[in-house]
């Protein structure tokens, strides 16, 4: 099951969007992945990666999750901030976990526990 979240400004342009993919697998049902976190770069630096975290959050407790986990380059330190603030923490780092444009990048596993 997936669930989305987006941001728009007013003319309807998405700028920032963010999932949280679950599975009916009874081993792993308890476990969401955030996906395709993104804000546009003009839209940067004004809370909407904060606001679509924090709803995907809420998505997890409501869905009684137990833990969130997601994957980010290394080098996307807004976004390591963004995690780290929320009460991600990393817990496995994967070297050549994405090839783009004929670059290799890093990436760390990070989680949040949402129950106790």
């Amino acid at each position: 099951m997936t669930y989305s979240l987006g941001a728009s400004v007013p003319d309807g342009t998405l700028v920032g969007m963010m999932g949280c993919v679950t599975t009916n697998q009874p081993k792993k049902r308890h476990i969401g992945t955030v996906v395709s976190a993104y804000v546009a770069p003009e839209y940067r630096h004004q809370r909407l990666g904060s606001r679509l975290l924090d709803g995907i959050i809420a998505y997890g407790r409501a869905r009684k999750l137990h833990k969130l986990n997601l994957s980010v380059v290394i080098d996307q330190q807004d976004a390591v901030a963004l995690y780290t603030s929320r009460g991600f923490v990393a817990y496995g780092t994967e070297a050549a976990a994405l090839f783009v444009d004929g670059k290799y990048y890093t990436e760390w596993h990070m989680t949040k526990i949402l129950t106790p």
